[in-house]
């Protein structure tokens, strides 16, 4: 997961994590864990999708990229 990507785009719609948790009723804490294991549901991801006017690459590229340090 591209967590820096997914902060951005929470960030430019105007979203935090307790909005998002408000809007998909769940708990901040549950965002957050969401977020450093990547445990997103597919409905989650297309909430998101259409909350943020993601592309299929936005999404590919915040969902199913590794966020790893090059060594």
């Amino acid at each position: 997961m591209n967590i820096a990507l997914f902060r951005s785009k929470m960030i430019l719609y105007g979203d935090n994590q307790r909005k998002l948790a408000d809007v998909m009723n769940v708990t901040e804490q549950t965002i957050g864990d969401k977020l450093y294991n990547n445990k997103w549901k597919q409905s989650e991801i297309t909430a998101l999708k259409k909350r943020w006017c993601l592309t299929p690459a936005e999404i590919d590229a915040m969902f199913f990229t590794d966020d790893l340090p090059e060594n």
